[in-house]
């Protein structure tokens, strides 16, 4: 629960500044030249979220290992079983 946390403080913290600088709370030049810009700070955020997401699922599928020693002693026990339900009269289809 306290990663919870940590991101809704985070949030609220960057809400905050951002309707502080929106409503002109916070004063500077700077601010009132790109107002249009500082409008669309929360979408631009949800977007590079999204897309930082979506390209550190493809990382790691990419990067994702195969395990043959576990895929051939997986396979060895299904040959195993098979045999043994074989053996007890299981017939497979």
């Amino acid at each position: 629960m306290s990663k919870l946390f940590d991101w809704l403080a985070i949030i609220c913290a960057f809400l905050s500044i951002w309707l502080a600088i929106l409503y002109n709370f916070i004063e500077f030049e700077i601010f009132n030249e790109y107002h249009s810009m500082i409008s669309f700070v929360p979408v631009i955020a949800i977007l590079s979220l999204g897309i930082y997401s979506v390209v550190t699922i493809l990382w790691r599928v990419y990067n994702f290992n195969d395990c043959h020693k576990e895929a051939f002693e997986l396979h060895a026990e299904i040959k195993e079983a098979r045999a043994d339900l074989i053996t007890r009269g299981f017939v497979f289809q």
